[in-house]
């Protein structure tokens, strides 16, 4: 059954090859040094060693990779059939063993229950119901076990293209918001297509609602820098600090770590 979740996988199969290929995730250094995880992720998620990790939307699996290399037992989930085989080649290389599993997180129903499911950055945007995510993750995490979620801010989303001003709403109707002509967030000169996205911009609110309603009790923090310069007339914080922040002091990520 074609969804607005489904219609959006031929556009990460098509990303895929450019991602890898890009400086924005370095592969030629991910692959000496297995670890693209982010400080504050590391932060939260906390001792990694033999945990059982769920990895919602793992795209190529260079997380998922980074996490199983830190000692975990882990899982990672995504409906791009393309991202799947490429992160299956890529622990194969690696000598890293993790599962991966190509499947609609909407609709996931694996045997297991898992001592963190991780989730982050431009993920609840390709999602259409969040309530029925949080349901996917009550249902696959043990009685003590954690979400750990790092995203990137819905106050994002209402700046223009360029950052500068107003340019969206911020309440929806729930509906898709249709993107045409958009490139990959590598901003990678191996772009060469021209895609049309259909995404969700959910509100704060909806995140909220949606885990309570679930019984998933929760802490949230914000931040007002992101971990990735993938967003224009962005500046560094300090150099090489891999943080960046906006002219004006906006929240630009916000993280959960909850539990049943």
């Amino acid at each position: 059954m074609t969804t607005v979740n489904t219609k959006n996988i031929h556009v990460w199969n098509a990303w895929v090859p450019i991602h890898v290929r890009s400086d924005f995730y370095a592969m030629d250094e991910f692959k000496k040094n297995p670890d693209s995880l982010k400080a504050l992720d590391k932060q939260l998620l906390g001792d990694l060693q033999g945990k059982k990790i769920l990895h919602l939307q793992c795209h190529f699996g260079q997380d998922t990779l980074s996490l199983a290399h830190a000692g975990a037992h882990v899982t990672g989930v995504d409906y791009s059939p393309e991202a799947i085989k490429t992160a299956t080649a890529l622990a194969a290389e690696l000598n890293i063993p993790a599962k991966f599993v190509c499947q609609d997180v909407l609709e996931l129903q694996l045997d297991q229950k898992f001592d963190i499911i991780y989730t982050s950055y431009g993920v609840i945007n390709w999602l259409s119901d969040l309530n029925q995510w949080a349901q996917v993750i009550r249902r696959h995490l043990k009685d003590g076990g954690r979400l750990v979620m790092v995203e990137f801010h819905p106050f994002l989303n209402v700046l223009d293209d360029e950052f500068n001003s107003i340019g969206y709403d911020y309440c929806n109707q729930g509906d898709a918001v249709t993107f045409s002509d958009q490139k990959s967030y590598v901003n990678s000169p191996d772009d060469h297509g021209s895609y049309t996205t259909y995404e969700y911009l959910h509100p704060l609110s909806d995140v909220i609602n949606a885990l309570t309603n679930a019984g998933i009790t929760f802490e949230m923090a914000e931040y007002p820098y992101s971990n990735y310069n993938c967003f224009p007339n962005l500046y560094e914080v300090s150099e090489g600090s891999g943080t960046y922040r906006h002219r004006f002091s906006i929240p630009m990520m916000f993280s959960i770590v909850g539990q049943l």
